[in-house]
């Protein structure tokens, strides 16, 4: 696969901003955004005309444990099934990535034309992420142009594996890729179009999956900072497993259902886990704060662990800030009896990333 093809499409993915806020389209067009995550994937199919949004389907479909290792095949069958159940037709898809091989970096240059740019990243991106420059697809894209002659660039980089292997998936179904984004790009895109933002406000965005935690912070709908936590659900899966002695299915049971009083004991095992993932919030929430001199207005909250209230009422409780469940459908139009689905607690967290994909 020609790496030119490869660079097209990330192109649109890294570069969000420049159409942050829907287009208007003189006609109605369906958009279907993919999340596949480590425990599930999840899709979202969007109908787009003028400012109206409507949503014709969700799907999300849970990965069993024997299949965490899965293969090409068992891929393709799950994504199959998944788009089936979008009740509309899926011959081109927006997918969203994140994980080890891929790289966000915010970087100062002097403020230069767009080419002069180009060259300057090219030529120096070893510089600011750790594989070799022909491994990656690399795309930047200039933040704001402050006063002191100065820019604040943005910076991706994706591995060429990685892409390469996900086209190459999607061909094999015969769906083609729109667009690649990066996970916690479309988290906050999707954010962006449901919630109205101050332009002198600072938030954080949790996107807490099964694998690793997306945590971003953004300024007047623009991101400042992010990284990837490589902790997750599994963390705390694991550790009440090892604790009591459970199957690894049915700790996640006990993680989801538990209660947050501190004699229980599958909290007790959790406790660990989530202390790690607080002590990276603070450490980042730290980071941006001494070094922008801004305080972050409040914390916003997606992934499949925001089923459980109680973790929740733990991380306000230790972070000390407000953490907001969020619905990246509020300003959509939907069927009654799938709006109530979709707003069951137990489901529109799961599909921040696949509705912020779809938006594209």
């Amino acid at each position: 696969m020609k790496v030119s093809n490869v660079k097209s499409i990330l192109k649109d993915a890294s570069s969000f901003f420049q159409s942050m806020y829907i287009k208007e389209q003189e006609h109605s067009k369906i958009s279907i955004g993919l999340d596949i995550g480590t425990r599930s994937i999840k899709a979202v199919a969007l109908e787009k005309k003028a400012d109206i949004i409507r949503v014709v389907g969700y799907k999300i479909k849970d990965i069993c444990f024997q299949e965490a290792n899965k293969n090409s095949s068992d891929l393709e069958k799950i994504i199959t099934e998944v788009l089936s159940g979008l009740g509309a037709r899926a011959n081109n898809v927006n997918i969203a990535m994140s994980g080890a091989g891929v790289i966000v970096r915010f970087v100062k240059m002097p403020k230069m034309t767009k080419n002069e740019l180009k060259n300057a990243i090219l030529m120096d991106a070893e510089r600011y992420i750790p594989f070799n420059a022909s491994d990656v697809v690399i795309d930047f894209f200039p933040l704001d142009s402050p006063e002191d002659g100065e820019m604040n660039v943005i910076l991706s980089a994706v591995k060429k594996d990685l892409v390469d292997a996900r086209l190459e998936l999607f061909k094999k179904l015969g769906i083609n890729i729109d667009v690649i984004d990066l996970d916690i790009f479309s988290v906050l895109n999707a954010f962006l179009i449901a919630y109205p933002v101050d332009n002198d406000k600072v938030y954080a965005f949790i996107d807490w999956g099964y694998s690793k935690v997306n945590f971003l912070i953004s300024e007047g709908g623009l991101p400042r900072f992010m990284r990837f936590i490589q902790l997750g659900a599994k963390d705390m899966n694991k550790a009440v497993s090892c604790d009591m002695d459970l199957p690894l299915v049915e700790a996640e049971k006990a993680c989801m259902e538990c209660s947050s009083d501190k004699s229980d004991n599958v909290f007790g095992s959790m406790e660990t886990a989530l202390k790690k993932l607080v002590k990276e919030i603070e450490i980042s929430v730290g980071y941006f704060e001494s070094n922008y001199h801004k305080n972050i207005s409040g914390i916003y909250l997606s992934g499949g662990v925001v089923v459980n209230q109680k973790i929740i009422e733990y991380m306000k409780e230790e972070i000390g800030m407000d953490i907001k469940i969020w619905n990246p459908f509020e300003k959509f139009i939907c069927d009654e009896n799938l709006l109530k689905e979709i707003n069951s607690h137990l489901v529109f967290p799961k599909l921040a990333v696949s509705a912020g994909a779809a938006l594209r």
